[in-house]
């Protein structure tokens, strides 16, 4: 069991970081802050179109969301001046 520690522990923390690395590497809006929709406005158009979000967070210039889409949890990360989907993948 000692042998597989470190490997699960590994396995933990890659699967940790993830999700905040999805919008860290994505740039997007240069739109001023002022003139972002707000959250529930995101959240609202996103389950529009089929996800269902658990939660929403400001994350560098995009806003990063948990969300369901067909029962499958998916993070995906929306354009807060337009609300349109920037980047997504699928967790298991």
């Amino acid at each position: 069991m000692k042998t597989f520690a470190p490997a699960i522990l590994a396995l933990a923390l890659t699967a940790s970081f993830a999700g905040t690395a999805l919008a860290e590497n994505s740039e997007c809006t240069n739109v001023p802050k002022s003139k972002w929709m707000s959250m529930d406005a995101v959240k609202a158009q996103a389950l529009t179109k089929g996800y269902d979000v658990r939660g929403i967070k400001r994350e560098g210039s995009c806003y990063e969301a948990k969300a369901l889409i067909n029962g499958q949890r998916h993070d995906v990360v929306f354009n807060p001046a337009n609300g349109k989907l920037v980047d997504g993948n699928e967790q298991n």
